[in-house]
């Protein structure tokens, strides 16, 4: 039921963050020597034709190298000076077990991505001369001018955010950037657009915002916001790793597109309904069109509604309490709701037991180990085991996607007849802009900016599409074979079920030209709200002004999504329902339906007609579909999935088929 109220699960932590696509987008294997400032995207990002390794992942840059330029004047020494670099100690991120640990990183990173202070320096990396913990909080070290200014600079200022060959923001934007804490106006620029920070509903509640561990300002305080924008559309930066890990290029899925931020959580999660609607309201005036939250909610969206309303594309997170069933979030139909999987990427470390059992893990230690001595373990008679660190990067040798433990599974028990997830993007191992440097991180936060990269791309393609339209072609495209060619697993290696997966992994050079969709307009969704029973004083909160309203055909599973989710119990055996199909293709085709059923002695399917034939885009076709069950006992029955698939030589529309018995 709607609420005027809107709890919130933060699942990482602060920023929630918008997208804003105005700039051209370009090919993400282009390099800006080659392709400056497309008009048009030539092509899209590089992704395999098995399911990819995503977005924020890297690549090896040694190929873009090896073009013959004319030598360039050498550059003039600039020897460096020692600098005592001030810090905070509450500002050290979690992963770090020391500032130690933390001011390395620094400096390693200064190395690895700063690509004009290495023409400028006698050496790529810079020594940790001193720590200090009691006369203050920092370091020393060795550093040009050019460096000190890089490090000492926050990040707004990552390369990730960088807005080099992108052309000033066009008149559609509205927004603006606010001043605050070590934040204003000039930390923006023609990438980060806007930046504004919303505390009036958290400090109304109560809540001091500790100023000595948070910004009162749109700055990130704690690096989720930052990771996951530049997840969804960070500039293309070199030498991006972190400890040397995963090193290569880090490029966001639209990595051409503008960037919006949007502060409404404080803390560690601490966040108030008031704020997120008023950040959500000023999105949608600024003139945004993909939303990108990372954070929860148990409870119908109005302000995601909105959004939708005005054209805006939704993702959310769905939630980091798998693998639990029922624990996705963000289970609104309006919303695109995106779940977690592995990359094919992996940091390996061995724990050896003193029996010879051994057990590969992952590490993210920075240094190498053969192996450790012997220690002792807690739980039996003198057990001990032994660690080694590789401090290596393997690609392209592990099975991907996995269904990540932690992602949240459905089905939603607030609409079951709803399938949730919609889709599985990466979000495990995700290395993406953090703080000063780079991050690698896990979540269902890092797996909904892929999905709404991609919905950037196909605004850019598509400007006319509906943010149902965006969602159907993830959602029918979409991959459910692995790398390997098998059917994905969730992380018991068994088969991964819809309510793992959603339709599957995204994939955008297939979700480009999907060739039909499944449009669900506003009205749509207010008749779902009636067949729900809700009052007219509850619709009011997502519709304002005069609203019609009348009950869906087939129920609440009637509503024209690009999924089924069909339920019998003891007085209902049969169910009949309704889907739109809306052609965007170019060219005249004629789809065939196919039934992918592995129990047909459990139900029975039947599409009417079996054949729907296009000319026109933008031309419908509808068809029924008829389930029958044929279990004689349902008590011990569970769930059965399947596929409705609309396919011909040229495209294949598959949404995935849930049967439940109560």
């Amino acid at each position: 039921m709607p609420s005027s109220t809107l709890p919130v699960t933060l699942y990482s932590c602060l920023l929630l963050f918008l997208l804003l696509l105005e700039a051209p987008l370009c090919p993400t294997n282009a390099t800006p020597t080659t392709s400056p400032n497309p008009q048009i995207a030539a092509s899209p990002p590089e992704v395999a034709a098995s399911p990819p390794e995503l977005a924020t992942t890297v690549t090896n840059p040694v190929s873009e190298l090896t073009k013959v330029v004319d030598h360039p004047a050498p550059p003039t020494l600039i020897r460096p000076a020692v600098y005592i670099i001030h810090t905070s100690n509450f500002s050290r991120p979690s992963y770090f077990a020391t500032q130690e640990q933390w001011y390395s990183s620094i400096l390693h990173s200064l190395a690895a991505n700063s690509t004009v202070a290495a023409a400028l320096t006698e050496t790529s990396q810079r020594p940790l001369l001193y720590t200090y913990n009691s006369v203050l909080h920092g370091f020393a070290t060795t550093l040009t001018p050019l460096e000190a200014k890089i490090i000492s600079s926050i990040w707004p200022e990552s390369l990730s955010f960088d807005d080099s060959d992108l052309f000033p923001i066009g008149s559609k934007w509205r927004g603006t950037c606010e001043n605050g804490t070590r934040f204003d106006a000039t930390n923006c620029n023609n990438k980060l657009v806007g930046a504004r920070f919303f505390k009036a509903g958290i400090v109304a509640e109560g809540m001091l915002i500790d100023e000595d561990s948070e910004f009162l300002s749109p700055r990130d305080a704690n690096g989720h916001g930052t990771h996951t924008a530049s997840t969804a559309a960070g500039s293309e930066v070199p030498g991006a790793n972190l400890f040397g890990f995963a090193n290569g290029t880090a490029r966001g899925m639209a990595s051409r597109a503008r960037i919006a931020m949007y502060k409404a959580c404080w803390g560690y999660g601490s966040c108030s309904s008031a704020d997120i609607l008023a950040a959500m309201e000023m999105a949608i005036k600024d003139g945004v069109d993909i939303l990108s939250l990372s954070i929860g909610s148990n409870i119908d969206a109005p302000g995601a509604f909105a959004a939708v309303r005005n054209g805006i594309f939704v993702a959310c997170a769905a939630g980091n309490n798998g693998p639990t069933e029922s624990t996705v979030t963000n289970t609104s139909p309006w919303i695109t709701t995106v779940g977690a999987g592995t990359i094919d990427r992996k940091f390996p470390a061995r724990v050896t037991l003193g029996n010879g059992e051994v057990y590969v893990g992952e590490s993210l230690y920075s240094e190498m180990a053969e192996g450790t001595n012997m220690f002792p373990l807690c739980s039996a008679a003198n057990p001990v085991a032994e660690l080694a660190f590789g401090h290596e990067t393997i690609i392209g040798e592990n099975r991907a996607p996995i269904v990540a433990g932690f992602s949240s599974r459905g089905p939603s028990y607030i609409q079951p007849e709803i399938l949730k997830p919609d889709i599985l993007a990466p979000g495990v191992n995700i290395i993406a802009a953090w703080r000063e440097a780079f991050n690698i991180i896990s979540g269902t936060s890092m797996a909904c900016p892929h999905v709404a990269g991609i919905a950037a791309l196909l605004r850019e393609a598509h400007p006319t599409w509906s943010p149902a339209m965006i969602r159907s072609a993830i959602m029918t495209t979409a991959v459910t074979l692995d790398n390997y060619y098998r059917p994905t697993v969730d992380q018991s290696l068994g088969v991964a079920t819809p309510f793992q997966i959603g339709a599957g992994l995204v994939h955008f050079p297939m979700a480009r030209d999907p060739g039909l969709v499944y449009e669900t307009s506003v009205q749509d969704y207010v008749d779902l709200m009636c067949t729900m029973n809700y009052t007219k004083e509850q619709i009011s909160q997502f519709v304002p002004g005069i609203f019609t309203c009348s009950k869906l055909e087939g129920g609440a599973g009637g509503l024209n999504y690009p999924s089924f989710v069909v339920i019998f119990d003891k007085e209902t055996k049969a169910r009949m329902l309704k889907r739109t199909l809306t052609k965007v293709s170019k060219q005249p085709e004629t789809y065939t339906a196919r039934v992918v059923n592995p129990r047909p002695d459990d139900v029975e399917v039947t599409v009417e007609p079996q054949i729907l034939d296009f000319d026109d885009e933008h031309q419908l076709g509808s068809y029924k579909v008829e389930f029958k069950s044929i279990v004689i006992d349902t008590t011990d029955k569970g769930t059965e999935y399947g596929y409705i698939i609309w396919e011909n030589g040229v495209h294949q529309v598959k949404s995935p088929l849930v049967f439940m018995w109560n």
